[in-house]
């Protein structure tokens, strides 16, 4: 499964909001029988690819994403469930 967007506003961070959010992902994906989940994380966050990595997902490659002619990095994150 694919987790497209997991945003949490600033006066939520650091509460378990974004934990909560995720584990959330993760329990649909695997009542569904889904073995994984992936999503991706803008190279430039490293808050975001610092909470998945400590969540035990690995970052497993890149994509490019790009928006009226410019590039914006992103890295791929996996995590069986």
């Amino acid at each position: 499964a694919e987790l497209v967007r997991l945003y949490v506003q600033p006066a939520f961070q650091r509460v378990k909001v974004g934990q909560r959010l995720l584990a959330a992902a993760e329990d649909v994906a695997r009542s569904t029988g889904l073995p994984a989940l992936w999503l991706t994380a803008w190279d430039g966050n490293q808050r975001a690819r610092d909470f998945y990595a400590a969540r035990g997902y690995a970052d497993i490659g890149e994509t490019v994403h790009v928006i009226e002619g410019r590039s914006y990095g992103n890295r791929v994150f996996r995590r069986a469930i």
